[in-house]
């Protein structure tokens, strides 16, 4: 399985074919108390729970961690030795302080044992620390004490050692030498004193009054800063462990990279990695590179073209909305168009790759030798034809497209508007710039009605002002799994896929990874689901990632896959989570509807409940809270209990596939009306290429 070593290939099914609830017919503790052995008994009966129940789950126990850190014992469940990765920890990993869970293992220290074990006051030692009165429910064959020898003080959760043994040390010579030789009388007699004294009376003054006060021994040390801003250290100072803050900064502070004083910029840092550091200084000289295009020159002369303007030409980096106008560019060469390639942050030389990973299932990239390629990190001057037509991609795009279009015949470019950029940008200067793009006078293309709506209801840029009609949409293409099968029959004797659209990179944060993550561990923690179930993410740029979603569930999240792969995957779908906070409508909540299953998203402004839910029945749509959410899930495992699902009929609002590809959305009618927007006296015939025609003929 991707994300595992060889010796853990496997696992998840493992693991997951087992139960995810367990129950004890008498209290563990009961049971102990009344046994002569009680490791033998509470071991006796964690193997009848878990051969007629699976695998108990209690809360503080991750069974795939702990098999996947330890191979030994995965090798001996393989062998049938054992039930589980619990069997082995309840009978004897938990007496060789082998830790149950990653967090545990990652806060676990050595700490040299105790030669005389340690009287603990049993009640207040748990009542301080919750973890261990949890992890000891759970496990109750350990004592009180043995917990804190095997685990407590290896995780920093030890009682109070002997206090008066620690003051003692507080106060021991060798360290009275330490404060001695950093001590600097002069400073102290003139700060606090306000009397000459001899280095000795000065110090032993510091040492038996002052620092307990709050004086600071020299002037490069702040006492009372480091206990305010150190609430740990303030601690250890008041128990009697430490005699000031100065003795831990001098022993182990300074190596720590504690602050000695105040100092604003530092102190912040401290709190808020980060906090400080000036980016807007760095991208302020940015701006210019986004508003103002590099060098050009119009040419009566020069061969007319339709000018793409893209940030770049990476088939990695193409999604939906980049797809689209791909597709635009193809029906224009379909149609011997003359066309161009403008692209602003990219070398022209990335066409290669284009090339590479496109192969020859792409007509741009069979057509890239006959088609200009232009990049400004050439550092030639841009020229073009006065009858050229441009189109942008992006925003930034369509800032440089606005100079260039400003000296043609036509005056305005073609914005294709496929989301509301300035989501993409937190309400700062990039998100003002990016959002000014649609106050410039363009025609817009927008990737699909509703995102046109949302635009004109909310009256952004020029779609806020009384102008003409200047924009037009178009509804893209819906991948589908093809011919239906059975639900039903697809469950039996199999665990059903929960399906999430799974991008976790920053650029995609409108997809909200983190929310998903989030209610599907609290789904688990409700007990939402029961049964064998499988959890799948897809989308993500690198990986595969496991992501642990509690109780031993995980969810396997993978890299982008292509188009036939992923309908084959969506056909196979019981439940998905696909969620979207920003305008666009999303194309994966009907793709995974029309498959027949059923799938969970959120509403937005612009693109209510009522809308989405109205196009298909197998879309649950929630809105405003994490409990909503929930209610969501809950419903969808409940329906899907029930088999309240079945392919879905084609959405009417989307080209109907059947009948053909993007031909089916950027047909003569919409090439037609996008000349009409553009000028009444414009003709795609004026990029008629001539060699293509020849060619054709």
């Amino acid at each position: 399985m991707s994300g595992f070593s060889d010796d853990t290939a496997g696992l998840s099914d493992i693991v997951e074919n087992q139960l995810a609830h367990y129950a004890f017919d008498v209290p563990l503790r009961e049971a102990l108390d009344a046994a002569p052995d009680d490791d033998a008994l509470f071991l006796r009966i964690y193997r009848d729970r878990i051969e007629q129940h699976g695998v108990a789950r209690p809360k503080l126990f991750d069974e795939i961690f702990y098999l996947q850190h330890n191979p030994d014992i995965l090798a001996e469940l393989r062998k049938d030795v054992l039930r589980s990765g619990l069997h082995h920890f309840a009978g004897w990993g938990i007496f060789e302080g082998r830790p149950p869970n990653a967090d545990w293992h990652s806060r676990m220290r050595f700490v040299p044992q105790r030669e005389v074990p340690m009287p603990v006051d049993e009640a207040a030692y748990l009542a301080e620390q919750p973890e261990c009165a949890a992890f000891l429910a759970d496990f109750p064959q350990l004592s009180v004490g043995r917990f804190i020898d095997l685990y407590g003080r290896r995780l920093g959760r030890r009682p109070d050692d002997n206090a008066a043994e620690l003051r003692n040390q507080a106060a021991n010579p060798e360290r009275l030498q330490l404060l001695r030789a950093f001590f600097d009388a002069g400073y102290y007699a003139s700060t606090y004193l306000g009397w000459d004294a001899s280095h000795e009376m000065a110090f032993d003054h510091y040492v038996t009054r002052g620092a307990r006060e709050g004086h600071s021994p020299n002037s490069n040390f702040d006492e009372r800063f480091y206990l305010a801003f150190y609430p740990d250290i303030a601690v250890a100072v008041g128990r009697g462990y430490l005699l000031c803050g100065y003795e831990h900064w001098l022993i182990a502070g300074q190596r720590e990279g504690r602050l000695p004083r105040f100092e604003l910029a530092a102190t912040l840092e401290a709190a808020a990695p980060g906090v400080t550091r000036p980016v807007a200084l760095h991208s302020a000289d940015a701006v210019a590179a986004k508003l103002e295009p590099c060098a050009f020159s119009v040419d009566e002369a020069a061969t007319t073209r339709v000018w793409f303007v893209l940030p770049f030409l990476n088939p990695d980096l193409i999604f939906g909305g980049f797809a689209s106008i791909i597709a635009f560019i193809e029906q224009l060469l379909t149609r011997h168009v003359r066309v161009g390639i403008f692209l602003r942050e990219a070398e022209e030389s990335q066409v290669e790759y284009f090339r590479y990973r496109s192969g020859q299932r792409s007509l741009l990239a069979r057509s890239l030798s006959q088609i200009p390629v232009f990049s400004p990190q050439s550092g030639r001057t841009f020229v073009f034809s006065p009858q050229d037509v441009f189109v942008s991609y992006s925003v930034w795009d369509a800032h440089w497209a606005r100079h260039f279009a400003a000296e043609t015949h036509w005056k305005r470019p073609i914005y294709w508007i496929q989301e509301y950029e300035p989501i993409f940008h937190k309400h700062d200067a990039w998100h003002f710039l990016s959002n000014s793009a649609y106050y410039y006078d363009h025609i817009g293309v927008f990737n699909s009605a509703l995102l046109k709506t949302y635009f004109e209801k909310y009256q952004i840029g020029v779609y806020g002002q009384v102008w003409p009609e200047s924009s037009i949409s178009f509804e893209h293409l819906l991948y589908h799994p093809g011919d239906h099968v059975p639900r039903q029959a697809r469950r039996e004797g199999a665990r059903r896929t929960f399906f999430v659209y799974a991008r976790p990179e920053e650029h995609a944060s409108r997809n909200m990874f983190e929310l998903a993550v989030f209610c599907l561990r609290k789904a688990v923690e409700a007990g939402i689901f029961i049964g064998p179930w499988r959890f799948i993410g897809l989308g993500a740029l690198a990986g595969p990632y496991r992501i642990s979603l509690g109780a031993g569930w995980s969810m396997e999240v993978l890299n982008k896959i292509d188009a036939e792969e992923y309908a084959k995957l969506i056909g196979s779908v019981d439940i998905g989570l696909s969620l979207m906070y920003a305008p666009h409508p999303s194309l994966l909540p009907y793709e995974i509807a029309n498959a027949g299953a059923l799938v969970v998203t959120n509403a937005f402004p612009g693109r209510e409940a009522t809308y989405i839910q109205g196009r298909s029945n197998n879309i649950i749509v929630f809105e405003g809270t994490v409990d909503a959410a929930l209610d969501a899930l809950r419903e969808a495992v409940r329906r899907s209990n029930t088999q309240e699902t079945a392919p879905a009929p084609p959405d009417a609002a989307f080209p109907d596939t059947r009948l053909g590809g993007w031909e089916c959305v950027f047909h003569d009618e919409f090439l037609t009306h996008l000349a009409l927007l553009i000028d009444r006296r414009f003709s795609w015939q004026f990029f008629r290429d001539e060699a293509r025609d020849e060619e054709a003929s």
